[in-house]
């Protein structure tokens, strides 16, 4: 018989606020400053859960630190956020909760960095922590990120669903005027400390952290706060090299700028809404104060908020600002995303998408941010808000427009008539195409259309080669062959995409390089490729594991995404892994990537295009992504999924005032991005 109390989940929550920090100092003399605004966060957060959410108060447990000027937080003892009385919260509520529960977990704190538990695990040596308010005691220890993992590998492993948010820095510097703070602390902490841990034993915490993909990153160079196991979101306040800020968003108090836009956001936008439809409102809203800070995203994105249903992803260009008096909208878009001057993007509500607010075309083109004029009335412009998202509907460039010739001869000694009449529909569709432009033969092609030996439509590059298979004449070929020429055209745009500019600062600044083969390979494991035996394009057969190195030969930081051209006509992301939008790569650092060999169904070789994108700005390239011509299986692949979708999604704004900023895309914007690409034959 169903027990009753099972009708519906239950949801918990650990909520942690730490603005006071008992009396500190590390090694270097650095110490954890107070805060201000920490417990402000999670007395909104807790009034969320128990008002819009309503949840029992008993199925809440609150640990905070208030500071009063006092030497000592306000609370009582047993309610401060220790170590011990942390990692006890999250074991509290793994015990408690049965599967399918949801279990959702607020840090706001500052975050700090110290020598790993597990010599070896990380390449870079460091864990990655939450720091207790008593963490100036001598045995006192951080909550680091593999204790963490493990945490939530625990609650996983009981099929609990956790939405993790952590409204601190992975490590930071000074800010800058009077009127931010920071949540991190640029200083590595050697302090000596206990290593035992609450959590497991140091083979447990390992386990955990492989387990849940961190041996896939390296560590401070790129990775979010902790990898998401099974059935877990992780929001995390800023990437590892950037600053996570507070700040009186109401002229008032002092909130997290992730925590204050992640309750605004769910106040305004309810709960019918994907993690990743949140984390893009949450990323325009926050880069509107602060540039320099990029909130993160782990885990399932196309999760509902707070729920247990999803919604597959839709990649798209996202409104990070709105200019009603010149009706205008800025975009993440730019250049390096083969965005031009004169493309045109249909604004879309950011929870209604089923119909447009109006047509936006680029005026003013940046590197990975433009601004985008309205066509439409100044009453559309009013209507859109940061966050909506922007569809890239006509490329508005000569450069991105492909030809098409159109060939009447037939292997036959006389085609159908029907057949000629096809060819006329399709010359019909090529001319109100936008992708498209129909050219005669005196002019070069990029695509030819024509009538086989068969009587069958085929599709042939300028050379002749076929590059789909043939069409049979019937009611639907024009949609099919419109489709297919469409798809070609994107995707050869983003095979072409290229920064001319020799003088730019980031020209020839990217290296990208083979390095090598293994035929086995697991994450967790020490690579050891084996050299290509030439210089040539190597060859390897599918399921063997290729090795390429992305190096940073300039002196800025980049950020760097990775792309595959694939046979079958899709592109992916293969690196890094989905949500994630980039890895950072700081100056003189280089990143060893591997990919798993594999090749369309039905196709015996193929060759791969690697495109390298690296960008000043926080650029997102996933809008790139579009799916296989004929819905075949991927090329090289890093085992994260399949996203596709051909579709924006960019992000990047510079400026360091935490105020309300004039915005302005770059001046220069091949100044901002270069990419490089390298090639890879497959063979079964």
């Amino acid at each position: 018989m169903p027990d009753p109390s099972r009708a519906a989940p239950k949801f918990y929550a650990l909520l942690i606020g730490i603005d006071k920090y008992l009396e500190n100092e590390l090694p270097d003399g650095c110490y954890y400053g107070d805060l201000s605004g920490c417990v402000r966060d999670i007395n909104h957060v807790e009034r969320f859960l128990l008002t819009t959410l309503g949840i029992p108060g008993k199925n809440i447990i609150k640990l905070t630190a208030s500071g009063d000027g006092s030497s000592k937080p306000a609370e009582p003892r047993k309610l401060w956020p220790t170590y011990e009385n942390i990692v006890a919260g999250f074991q509290t509520l793994t015990r408690k909760a049965k599967a399918g529960d949801q279990i959702y977990i607020h840090y706001s704190g500052h975050g700090g960095i110290v020598k790993s538990l597990v010599p070896g695990l990380k390449s870079n040596g460091f864990d990655e922590s939450l720091v207790p308010t008593n963490i100036g005691h001598s045995e006192a220890r951080y909550l680091r990120d593999i204790e963490m993992a493990k945490l939530l590998r625990s609650m996983a492993d009981r099929k609990l669903l956790v939405t993790m948010v952590l409204d601190s820095c992975h490590s930071a510097g000074m800010t800058r005027g009077p009127d931010a703070r920071i949540r991190g602390l640029g200083s590595v902490d050697t302090t000596p400390r206990p290593t035992d841990s609450l959590v497991g034993s140091i083979d447990e915490l390992a386990e955990a952290w492989r387990q849940a993909g961190g041996e896939k990153s390296r560590g401070l160079s790129g990775a979010p706060w902790l990898p998401a196991s099974e059935g877990t979101i992780v929001l995390s306040a800023c990437g590892p090299s950037e600053l996570a800020y507070e700040y009186a968003f109401d002229g008032i108090e002092s909130n997290g700028a992730l925590t204050y836009w992640f309750l605004n956001s769910l106040g305004e936008l309810g709960l019918n809404l994907t993690y990743k439809q949140l984390h893009d409102r949450v990323v325009a809203k926050v880069h509107n104060h602060f540039a320099n800070q990029t909130p993160h995203l782990e885990g399932d994105g196309n999760r509902i908020v707070f729920g247990m249903n999803r919604i597959p992803a839709s990649y798209t260009a996202v409104v990070m600002a709105v200019d009603p008096g010149k009706s205008r909208v800025l975009l993440n878009a730019g250049q390096a995303q083969g965005v031009r001057s004169g493309s045109e993007f249909a604004i879309h509500a950011l929870t209604k998408s089923d119909s447009a607010l109006g047509v936006a075309r680029i005026d003013s083109l940046g590197a990975t941010d433009s601004w985008a004029k309205f066509t439409s009335s100044t009453a559309s412009v009013n209507m859109v808000q940061q966050g909506d998202q922007a569809v890239l509907i006509n490329p508005g460039s000569i450069q991105l427009v492909k030809n098409v010739r159109l060939l009447k001869e037939s292997g036959k000694t006389r085609a159908l008539k029907s057949h000629h009449k096809t060819l006329d529909l399709i010359r019909d569709a090529i001319e109100r195409s936008a992708w498209l432009k129909l050219v005669d033969k005196k002019n070069p092609a990029s695509y030819q259309v024509a009538l086989s030996k068969d009587d069958e439509l085929e599709i042939l590059d300028s050379s002749g080669k076929n590059l789909t298979s043939n069409v049979p004449i019937s009611n639907t070929t024009t949609t099919t062959i419109m489709n297919r020429l469409e798809h070609l055209a994107k995707y050869h745009v983003v095979q072409e995409l290229d920064n001319h500019d020799t003088q730019s600062p980031l020209s020839r600044k990217l290296l990208v390089e083979w390095v090598g083969y293994q035929n086995e390979f697991e994450y967790g494991e020490r690579p050891a490729p084996m050299p290509f035996a030439s210089n040539k394009t190597p060859t390897v057969k599918v399921a063997e594991w290729v090795f390429f190195r992305i190096k940073n030969l300039s002196d800025s930081l980049l950020n760097v995404a990775v792309l595959d051209l694939q046979p079958d006509w899709g592109i992916s992301q293969v690196h890094p892994a989905p949500p994630l939008w980039f890895v950072e790569l700081e100056s003189g650092c280089e990143e060893l990537v591997p990919l798993q060999a594999d090749l369309p169904e039905g196709c015996a070789k193929g060759r791969d295009i690697l495109k390298v994108f690296a960008s000043l700005g926080s650029a997102n390239f996933r809008w790139l992504q579009m799916p296989s011509l004929d819905g075949g299986k991927r090329g090289p692949k890093n085992g994260t999924g399949d996203p596709s979708g051909l579709n924006l999604l960019l992000d990047a704004i510079s400026d360091e005032r935490p105020a309300m900023r004039n915005l302005s895309p770059v001046a220069y914007p091949s100044r901002g991005w270069t990419t490089a690409q390298i090639e890879l034959n497959i063979t079964t």
